[in-house]
């Protein structure tokens, strides 16, 4: 199974090297960013299965 990172606002896929800026206006002094993860087959033999996806990702902030 590989792990697939998107942004939720836009439904891109994001990449997990860190070379794609996301950036996002403060708003009220708070900026909100919408990830969500799904999983792909790595083995397309291998049958789908419902249920929870959990990803221990790590984003940097920085900020001016």
């Amino acid at each position: 199974m590989n792990i697939a990172i998107h942004d939720a606002d836009t439904k891109t896929q994001v990449k997990i090297d860190g070379a794609e800026i996301h950036e996002a206006s403060f708003k009220n002094k708070v900026a909100t960013y919408n990830f969500m993860a799904s999983y792909v087959r790595a083995d397309a033999s291998k049958e789908v299965t419902t249920g929870h996806v959990t990803t221990n990702a790590m984003y940097t902030f920085t900020y001016q």
